[in-house]
């Protein structure tokens, strides 16, 4: 299967001078855990719950910018599910289960930023 099967077309974005206390809001308020960051079209990385939770006492004070982690691991919407997942495996990043994985992209057309979580 194709990643621009299962991707997420039009995902919540921030941006990188938005406070982390919005982005932490809009995270809660749409039950996800992680958001991309994108500026004029551009994705410049994404920022996670965990990320802001290491600013607890300083959301409304921190920018996304101070966070976000940049040059995100990226495939294109033509990747098969299977490539990505091996991607991940690669790069050390953390796979719980192939069933569980999560992507995004910032807009369509887009590249796509992979993520995982675990399986309920």
């Amino acid at each position: 299967m194709l990643v621009g099967k299962r991707m997420t077309k039009e995902p919540v974005t921030t941006t990188p001078d938005e406070y982390l206390a919005g982005v932490m809001a809009k995270m809660e308020q749409g039950g996800f855990r992680h958001m991309p960051v994108v500026q004029g079209g551009k994705l410049l990385g994404i920022v996670t719950d965990r990320d802001a939770r290491q600013h607890i006492g300083f959301l409304e004070k921190t920018k996304v910018n101070a966070a976000m982690t940049e040059n995100a691991v990226t495939v294109t919407p033509q990747a098969t599910l299977e490539e990505a997942a091996q991607l991940l495996l690669k790069r050390k990043i953390d796979l719980f289960s192939l069933d569980a994985l999560v992507n995004m992209v910032a807009r369509a057309g887009m590249q796509v930023k992979l993520t995982v979580r675990k399986a309920a």
